[in-house]
């Protein structure tokens, strides 16, 4: 009979700007983690990217060497590839998982738009995705996508966790930005918490570390296959299932 127990799940997102030179550096960051999301993985198809204690899900971006994302879930959870999720556009990439034995079952999706193409609103609507400035996030300013990105979200039941707090910088203009923006829907927001750390790592993004407060099902036996086809991305949503 499985188990039922209480976990609140540890998860850390991060732009790393290539996670192929910081992997010393994750070893001991794994230590405290559940779930690591990364999205600017730059990995190629032959770099070898496994930890023990760790199941690996990519996505490699084929058309060019920055990108990609990674998500490396402990052996302990269940999960499946979301399916069904994608974008048309070529500067979004979207894609997620869904761990499968924690109540309520969790919606894991991130999504990343690479800078210098504006998106319409129609195109929002059917993305929901960023690298978006607006104020009522703590920008300094309001761009195009950022307002588009906007008057989509309002149509959404989704809730923004880090609106006040700072997660780009550039050391060398002395500039800041909010644009790597932690949502939950409304049903699971009282269980999300989400800080920003102190610490880039050597990025220019910093990471976001993210508690959420859900109960587990211990298995006895489990086995789970993912595959994946290449892409890239910046956006992460958590999704509770009713």
């Amino acid at each position: 009979m499985d188990t039922l127990i209480q976990k609140n799940l540890k998860i850390l997102f991060w732009n790393s700007k290539s996670i192929v030179n910081k992997k010393e550096e994750l070893r001991k960051i794994l230590t405290a983690l559940d779930i690591f999301i990364c999205v600017q993985s730059w990995l190629s198809k032959n770099d070898n990217f496994i930890f023990a204690g760790f199941k690996t899900f990519r996505q490699d971006r084929q058309d060019k060497i920055r990108g990609g994302i990674v998500i490396l879930i402990r052996n302990h959870l269940a999960y499946n590839e979301t399916q069904n999720i994608s974008s048309s556009l070529p500067s979004i990439v979207i894609a997620g998982i869904t761990i499968t034995n924690v109540k309520p079952a969790l919606d894991l999706l991130v999504c990343y738009r690479a800078p210098g193409v504006t998106i319409s609103e129609t195109q929002w609507d059917q993305v929901l995705n960023f690298n978006s400035h607006h104020i009522n996030w703590n920008c300094n300013k309001t761009d195009s996508n950022g307002e588009n990105f906007y008057n989509s979200l309002l149509k959404t039941n989704l809730i923004l966790h880090n609106n006040n707090t700072h997660t780009y910088e550039q050391t060398q203009n002395d500039y800041s930005s909010n644009i790597d923006l932690i949502f939950s829907s409304n049903n699971l927001t009282h269980r999300v918490n989400a800080n920003v750390l102190l610490d880039p790592w050597g990025s220019d993004h910093f990471p976001i570390d993210i508690e959420v407060d859900l109960e587990k099902y211990v298995y006895r036996k489990r086995s789970f296959k993912l595959k994946s086809v290449g892409t890239k991305w910046d956006l992460q949503v958590l999704v509770s299932r009713p």
